[in-house]
């Protein structure tokens, strides 16, 4: 017969020690006084470092969001690999085609229009979008004709969609970009029909996604990070879920069929403070066995596992192993 024995109560408390001997009254104004100077010891710290641009976390803190980076740097074999993806429909082959497609019809004219991709990162726009990515907006672009494009962030990617957006308006099919940006680049306010949203997107009226229509684009290109009141927690949350059928969502830097910060070794382990990216994580799980989403396209996807048909179409792309920022958009579509 088994023998089991009951775990050892957990000892008392000092409030439950002091209330053996002290009426109830004091014990409960001196667990107040505690109580507001560990919180004053707290808020201190946190006051003190926070001048100098810090925020602190204790590196023993089971719950924190924050990972130790000496920690996951022991741990790298367990999560920064491809994941299985299990849920999700991804037919990179199909992918793999419609892009081929989408070169066939637009790539000529996306070398005309667009120029030097090199010299379009200095017009002021800011950095940070490859050129894959950049190309394939373009295309979607042409090829879908929306008449609104809605952009969380800005960037390089803006100016590629005013280029496109010229390109349609002069076939007859306007297009309204929208941006919504914290910290804009100057440059921004030199696009035609423009309109800047200067604030964060949970600022953004609910009402104002809820008004895309079949084609229109949601461009989301976030902080990457999940976390209490962050862009991402709202746009998972709260916007996706809302979208009519038929608009088309694009995600930057998912790096699918990884899930972290790719490459690890420049976002994590680098030269640079890292960036504890976990976007990726959100989508995957909201994406698994999700029946309302179509995943259209995903460039790292076809770079994982058919890079030869980029390197076959795009006589400038760069192979991952030389690339230290590569393609990472991934195209969704809201369906019935």
């Amino acid at each position: 017969m088994a023998i089991t024995t009951s775990p050892a109560p957990a000892p008392p408390s000092a409030k439950q020690r002091a209330a053996r001997f002290l009426p109830r009254p004091i014990v409960e104004l001196l667990d107040r006084l505690v109580f507001r100077a560990r919180r004053g010891r707290v808020r201190s710290t946190q006051w003190f470092f926070g001048l100098f641009g810090f925020n602190i976390v204790k590196k023993d803190d089971y719950y924190s969001t924050l990972p130790v980076l000496a920690e996951i740097e022991k741990t790298r074999a367990r999560w920064d690999k491809p994941s299985a993806l299990v849920g999700i429909d991804l037919d990179v082959p199909a992918m793999s085609a419609a892009l081929r497609d989408l070169a066939g019809r637009w790539e000529d004219e996306f070398a005309d229009v667009t120029g030097d991709y090199i010299a379009n990162t200095t017009q002021g726009f800011g950095p940070g979008y490859p050129q894959l990515d950049a190309r394939t907006l373009y295309y979607m672009l042409r090829e879908h004709k929306p008449a609104r494009y809605l952009e969380i962030g800005s960037g390089l990617s803006t100016y590629y969609a005013s280029l496109a957006a010229r390109r349609n308006a002069e076939e007859g099919s306007p297009l309204q970009i929208t941006c919504v940006e914290p910290y804009p680049f100057d440059a921004l306010r030199t696009l035609d029909n423009f309109e800047l949203v200067e604030g964060f997107v949970q600022d953004v009226p609910l009402s104002t996604f809820e008004a895309l229509d079949d084609g229109d684009v949601l461009f989301i290109d976030s902080s990457h990070a999940l976390k209490i009141d962050s862009d991402v927690a709202f746009l998972f949350l709260e916007v996706l879920p809302r979208l009519k059928p038929g608009v088309i969502v694009h995600i930057h830097d998912v790096h699918f069929p990884f899930n972290g910060p790719y490459p690890a070794d420049m976002w994590l382990f680098g030269e640079r403070w890292p960036v504890y990216w976990n976007e990726a994580m959100v989508v995957q799980i909201f994406l698994a066995h999700n029946s309302a989403y179509r995943v259209l396209l995903s460039t790292p996807m076809i770079r994982h596992e058919d890079e030869a048909v980029l390197t076959e179409l795009f006589d400038d792309y760069t192979p991952v192993a030389d690339d230290r920022n590569p393609p990472s958009s991934l195209w969704l579509r809201r369906v019935p």
